[in-house]
Protein backbone atom coordinates (compact mmCIF):
# COMPACT_ATOMS: atom_id res chain seq x y z
CA UNK A 1 0.00 0.00 0.00
CA UNK A 2 1.43 3.21 -1.16
CA UNK A 3 2.76 5.72 1.68
CA UNK A 4 -0.32 8.23 2.21
CA UNK A 5 0.63 11.82 2.83
CA UNK A 6 -1.69 15.03 3.03
CA UNK A 7 -1.23 17.60 0.11
CA UNK A 8 1.99 18.43 -0.24
CA UNK A 9 3.16 17.27 2.71
CA UNK A 10 7.12 16.04 2.22
CA UNK A 11 8.54 12.61 3.55
CA UNK A 12 10.66 15.35 6.04
CA UNK A 13 7.59 16.85 7.04
CA UNK A 14 5.75 13.46 7.57
CA UNK A 15 8.67 12.05 9.85
CA UNK A 16 8.72 15.54 11.82
CA UNK A 17 5.50 15.29 12.72
CA UNK A 18 5.65 11.79 13.36
CA UNK A 19 8.52 12.53 16.32
CA UNK A 20 6.12 15.33 17.28
CA UNK A 21 3.42 12.80 18.04
CA UNK A 22 6.01 10.24 19.70
CA UNK A 23 7.34 12.99 22.07
CA UNK A 24 3.52 14.16 22.81
CA UNK A 25 2.97 10.25 23.29
CA UNK A 26 5.89 9.62 25.49
CA UNK A 27 4.94 12.71 27.49
CA UNK A 28 1.45 11.61 28.26
CA UNK A 29 1.55 8.58 29.02
CA UNK A 30 4.66 9.38 31.33
CA UNK A 31 2.71 11.71 33.51
CA UNK A 32 -0.32 8.87 33.16
CA UNK A 33 2.52 6.04 34.90
CA UNK A 34 3.35 8.78 37.63
CA UNK A 35 -0.13 9.99 38.58
CA UNK A 36 -0.95 6.20 39.55
CA UNK A 37 1.93 5.97 41.21
CA UNK A 38 3.29 2.49 39.55
CA UNK A 39 6.20 0.95 40.00
CA UNK A 40 8.18 1.55 36.33
CA UNK A 41 6.56 -0.13 33.66
CA UNK A 42 8.24 -0.37 29.83
CA UNK A 43 6.90 2.18 27.08
CA UNK A 44 6.27 0.87 23.73
CA UNK A 45 5.81 2.96 21.16
CA UNK A 46 4.74 2.46 17.87
CA UNK A 47 3.51 3.95 14.43
CA UNK A 48 0.38 2.88 13.01
CA UNK A 49 1.64 2.89 8.72
CA UNK A 50 -2.19 2.60 8.19
CA UNK A 51 -3.31 5.75 10.29
CA UNK A 52 0.39 7.36 10.63
CA UNK A 53 -0.32 7.87 13.99
CA UNK A 54 1.77 6.60 17.33
CA UNK A 55 0.41 4.26 19.64
CA UNK A 56 1.67 3.88 23.11
CA UNK A 57 1.73 0.85 25.40
CA UNK A 58 2.54 0.76 28.76
CA UNK A 59 3.40 -3.05 29.69
CA UNK A 60 4.52 -4.86 32.83
CA UNK A 61 7.58 -5.96 32.26
CA UNK A 62 7.12 -9.35 34.34
CA UNK A 63 3.76 -10.27 32.40
CA UNK A 64 4.06 -8.64 29.35
CA UNK A 65 0.46 -7.65 29.85
CA UNK A 66 -0.50 -4.34 28.54
CA UNK A 67 -1.96 -2.13 31.08
CA UNK A 68 -2.78 0.83 29.25
CA UNK A 69 -2.87 1.73 25.49
CA UNK A 70 -2.98 5.25 23.99
CA UNK A 71 -5.14 5.72 21.83
CA UNK A 72 -7.31 2.65 22.35
CA UNK A 73 -7.17 -0.01 20.24
CA UNK A 74 -10.92 0.20 19.80
CA UNK A 75 -10.36 3.44 18.91
CA UNK A 76 -7.33 2.51 16.44
CA UNK A 77 -9.85 0.14 14.81
CA UNK A 78 -12.80 2.90 14.20
CA UNK A 79 -10.33 5.03 12.79
CA UNK A 80 -9.23 2.60 10.23
CA UNK A 81 -12.80 1.55 9.68
CA UNK A 82 -14.33 4.62 9.25
CA UNK A 83 -11.10 5.94 6.92
CA UNK A 84 -11.95 2.56 4.94
CA UNK A 85 -15.76 3.89 4.20
CA UNK A 86 -14.76 6.79 3.74
CA UNK A 87 -12.56 5.82 0.77
CA UNK A 88 -15.58 3.64 -0.63
CA UNK A 89 -17.91 6.33 -0.46
CA UNK A 90 -15.77 8.51 -2.35
CA UNK A 91 -15.30 5.89 -5.01
CA UNK A 92 -18.50 5.72 -5.46
CA UNK A 93 -19.05 9.40 -6.02
CA UNK A 94 -16.19 9.90 -8.57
Amino acid sequence: MPERRSVGQTPAATNAATRGQTNLARALVADDISDAGLPAKDLKLSVDRDLERVVARVVDSESGEVIREVPPEELVELAKTLRALMGQLLDKRA
